[in-house]
C-alpha cells in the first residue's frame, strides 16, 4: 500500500511539474518581445529572471499557504481518524515537502527564464 501511495504521489508531482513547465514556456514565449525590449534598454539577466518568475513564485506561495493547513486538518481529522496506530503528521514534514516543490518549480522557472534572457534581442525584434 505504501509503495502504491509513493508511486501515485511521484506521478502527481510529475504531472503538476509538466503543467507548470507548460505554463512557464507559454508565458515566456508570449512575453518574448517585452523581454527583448527590456534587454535592449539595459536590463540585466537577473532582473529579467525576476520579472518572469515573480508571478509564479507568488502563486506558489499563496497555494502553499492555503494547502498546508488544509492538508494538515484533512489528515488529522479525516484520513487518520480510523487508524489506531499511525505516525503523527507534523507540520515540518509538510513544509519540507512544499519546499521541495518550490525548489523544483524554481528550477523550471529559472531555466526557462534564463533561456529567454540569453536570447539575442535583435533576432526577436527584427521582424517588427
Amino acid at each position: 500500500m505504501l509503495n502504491m501511495i509513493g508511486f501515485l504521489s511521484i506521478l502527481a508531482i510529475c504531472i503538476a511539474s509538466l503543467g507548470l513547465l507548460g505554463m512557464v514556456i507559454f508565458l515566456t514565449e508570449t512575453r518574448l518581445k517585452e523581454i527583448s525590449i527590456r534587454k535592449v534598454l539595459g536590463a540585466s539577466e537577473g532582473k529579467l529572471v525576476y520579472i518572469l518568475g515573480r508571478g509564479f513564485v507568488v502563486l506558489l506561495a499563496v497555494a502553499g499557504c492555503i494547502a498546508l493547513p488544509l492538508t494538515y486538518l484533512f489528515f488529522d481529522q479525516v484520513a487518520f481518524q480510523e487508524m489506531q496506530n499511525h505516525a503523527p503528521i507534523s507540520f515540518t514534514d509538510m513544509f519540507f515537502g512544499f519546499l521541495g516543490v518550490l525548489i523544483i518549480a524554481g528550477f523550471m522557472i529559472g531555466s526557462q527564464a534564463m533561456k529567454i534572457a540569453r536570447t539575442n534581442p535583435a533576432d526577436v525584434l527584427k521582424n517588427e
